[in-house]
């Protein structure tokens, strides 16, 4: 189940959890995709708004290394998440010198022929970036692509299950990997099992943050099973929106 900080009144024991998200009622018929925002499960930083006091966005309450939903902005200290759906993206962004600014998707098959084709180019680093017109980059001004693996979840909040997009790229990708690999190892169908979500403390020669810790907690229920389809379906037929921007600006990673 997902802990709240510490303020938060605990549900007792034994309590059952809805397997369904309140339907929507009257008024929505002409609501498509781009007319809802998914939520972004994000980590918070040090220097993610939610936690700097002089920030508009500022959160009381709000620690590194809480969870929060990009939404309803509520925090928590660890969640139980049902995984739906696998996605990888390359998402370009504009250079943060020049405003940032989210530029769209690249499949992940595109990738080689864009390199071949001098479009991208990768950095000393290993990270690929839109080429200048002489096949240089200049970080400071080339657009770049971010290796973003996306877990579409459903997560557990009190009494119910919610839809959260988990977008885990950089240092977090050998987390993504991790858990798919566990997911593979276990076998079935993605959402025939929840995964309890925590943070670490993390660091390279460029500075410190929080991470993600990604275990097994148990099997899930048939009732369970049918809301994560239900997401599932909605994600493979193109219904779900995914505002990459809310994830970026909420949590300032230190990565």
């Amino acid at each position: 189940m997902a802990k709240k900080p510490s303020t938060a009144v605990a549900k007792p024991k034994g309590t059952a959890v809805s397997t369904n998200v309140r339907p929507v009622g009257r008024g929505f018929e002409e609501a498509d995709a781009d007319s809802y925002a998914i939520p972004f499960l994000v980590v918070l930083q040090k220097l993610s708004p939610a936690c700097d006091s002089d920030s508009a966005d500022y959160i009381k309450g709000a620690k590194p290394g809480m969870f929060m939903n990009t939404v309803t902005k509520e925090l928590f200290d660890e969640v139980t998440i049902i995984p739906c759906v696998y996605q990888r993206r390359f998402n370009r962004w504009a250079p943060r010198d020049l405003g940032g600014g989210f530029k769209g998707m690249v499949m992940p098959s595109l990738i080689a022929k864009l390199e071949a084709e001098s479009v991208i180019a990768q950095n000393d680093e290993g990270r690929w970036f839109y080429a200048g017109p002489d096949g240089s980059v200049n970080e400071k001004k080339c657009d770049i692509l971010t290796d973003t693996r996306m877990h579409f979840c459903m997560m557990e909040n009190d009494d119910k299950w919610e839809q959260v997009l988990i977008a885990l790229s950089r240092t977090q990708l050998k987390h993504s990997r991790n858990w798919m690999s566990n997911m593979q190892r276990l076998g079935g169908d993605m959402f025939d099992n929840a995964f309890t979500a925590k943070t670490k403390d993390e660091e390279n020669d460029k500075g410190k943050w929080k991470g993600w810790v990604i275990s097994f907690e148990r099997g899930t229920d048939e009732g369970e099973r049918a809301t994560a389809i239900a997401f599932y379906e909605s994600v493979a037929a193109g219904k779900v929106e995914v505002k990459m921007e809310q994830e970026r600006t909420a949590a300032s990673s230190d990565d």
